[in-house]
């Protein structure tokens, strides 16, 4: 994702800074900072081989992208940490860790106890849409 200057030109576009961009290219590549924000660790993600993971002896039923999905669609007109919870059917614990990796990448803010999706995670939102459903 955001690997061709075109698609990074596309949401210069639309209005989204450089930073967002490269937040949005570091996150979705799943590159993990180590140390210093200068060094990088990439880390290879194959979504179909995600979905058939042993977990714990179960099946995974969904990839990390998708309950990503699944919390930004949540918010996207506001929701407590319990509607989070029904709506992307998750449990209190993994809720919360979505919850701040996704405000720590700004994609989500919590507002009177309230999580919205913002502007960035919306864009994301869409984007990330296209891949899981490809």
């Amino acid at each position: 994702m955001l690997e061709t200057p075109q698609e990074r030109v596309k949401l210069l576009k639309a209005g989204i800074d450089g930073k967002t961009i490269e937040k949005l290219y570091i996150f979705y590549n799943d590159f993990r900072i180590v140390h210093s924000p200068i060094l990088i660790e990439q880390v290879q993600v194959n979504i179909t081989e995600t979905k058939n993971m042993e977990c714990g002896g179960t099946k995974m039923r969904r990839s990390r992208l998708e309950i990503i999905v699944d919390v930004l669609e949540a918010g996207k007109e506001g929701a407590n940490k319990t509607g989070i919870v029904y709506k992307a059917n998750l449990n209190s614990k993994l809720a919360r860790e979505y919850l701040d990796l996704l405000q720590e990448h700004g994609l989500i803010e919590n507002r009177l106890n309230k999580y919205i999706t913002t502007v960035d995670g919306k864009c994301f939102l869409d984007k990330a849409k296209a891949v899981c459903l490809q």
